[in-house]
Parts: structure tokens; C-alpha cells; sequence
């Protein structure tokens, strides 16, 4: 159990480290960084050029240089770090209270899948309310708007780490 923990912590800490890369990268990048700040940023920005489009109207931008991704892609990563941390610090707190590790992280499937299409529901929202309707959407809206599925899925993600069980079994109904 020790190590599923432990294991959880990298995965929590991995989340808030990359997290907390995307904000200061652009930093590294300013004029007058040192060669191995630019080699950092350089591989951050082709990182994030990987996994998002890189829109600049779409980005914040720090020190005059924009982030590694998208303003949505922020937000996404920052819940991810938040929603990481948060569940670690629980499971730790509960691994450190119990006896009984069965019980310690179950987490029913249908509920989760719930819960993050409920934490997706404000992304969507804005992406619609964006690109069909045509309304401007700021890059602090999309941020926010983000937050909640990237903290949801990171806290599954975490929790799995940790050796939860995902119960796939349906519930019993009158008719089984």
C-alpha cells in the first residue's frame, strides 16, 4: 500500500510541477535568460506545441512571451494540479487513519463518468457558446471553465494510482 501511495505522490507532484512549468516558462524565455532557462522553455514550448494549438490569441502571455499553451490548456493543467493535490492529501490523510485498506479508495465507475461529464459541462458550454454562436469568450473564461474536468479527471487519475477500485457493477435493481 506504501508504494501505491508514494506512487499517487509522483502523479500529484508530476501534475503540479507541470503545472507550475506552463506559467513560469515564459519567464525562461525573456531576454537575457541563460542558456540552459531558453533549452527549458524551448522544450516546454514544443511540449506544449505536442498537445495544444498554441493560438496566441488564445494564450496568456507572461513578460511579453505567451505560455506553452492555450489559455483553455492553462486551465485545464492548473485543475489537474489542484484536483491531484487535493486527492493525495486525502488519501494520505485516510491511509494514515485506517487499518482497514479494503475500503480505503472505492469509487463507483457510473458516478465518475457523472462527475466528469458534469466538470466537462462548463468547457463545452463556452467552447459552444464561442464557435456557434459567435460570441467572444475571454481567456480567463476559458481558463476558468476548465478547472473542474481537469481537476475531476487528474483525481481519477491519482486515486488510480493509489489502488483504488473502479466497481463496474451495476447496481441491483426490483427487476434482478
Amino acid at each position: 500500500m506504501a508504494m501505491r501511495i508514494a506512487t499517487a505522490g509522483v502523479v500529484a507532484l508530476a501534475a503540479v510541477a507541470w503545472a507550475s512549468l506552463l506559467v513560469i516558462t515564459p519567464w525562461l524565455a525573456a531576454p537575457g535568460a541563460g542558456e540552459a532557462s531558453v533549452f527549458t522553455a524551448a522544450l516546454v514550448f514544443r511540449t506544449g506545441a505536442v498537445i495544444c494549438h498554441q493560438h496566441a490569441g488564445r494564450s496568456f502571455a507572461h513578460a511579453g512571451i505567451q505560455e506553452p499553451v492555450c489559455a483553455r490548456c492553462t486551465g485545464l493543467y492548473a485543475g489537474a494540479a489542484a484536483g491531484a493535490l487535493a486527492v493525495f492529501l486525502v488519501i494520505a490523510a485516510r491511509t494514515g487513519r485506517t487499518r482497514d485498506r479494503r475500503g480505503l479508495l472505492a469509487w463507483p465507475l457510473t458516478r465518475l463518468r457523472w462527475a466528469v461529464i458534469a466538470c466537462g459541462l462548463p468547457t463545452l458550454v463556452t467552447w459552444a457558446v464561442e464557435h456557434a454562436a459567435g460570441a467572444p469568450v475571454t481567456n480567463l473564461m476559458r481558463a476558468a471553465t476548465a478547472l473542474p474536468l481537469g481537476a475531476a479527471v487528474a483525481a481519477i487519475v491519482v486515486s488510480w494510482a493509489a489502488g483504488a477500485s473502479f466497481d463496474d457493477t451495476p447496481a441491483a435493481t426490483a427487476i434482478h
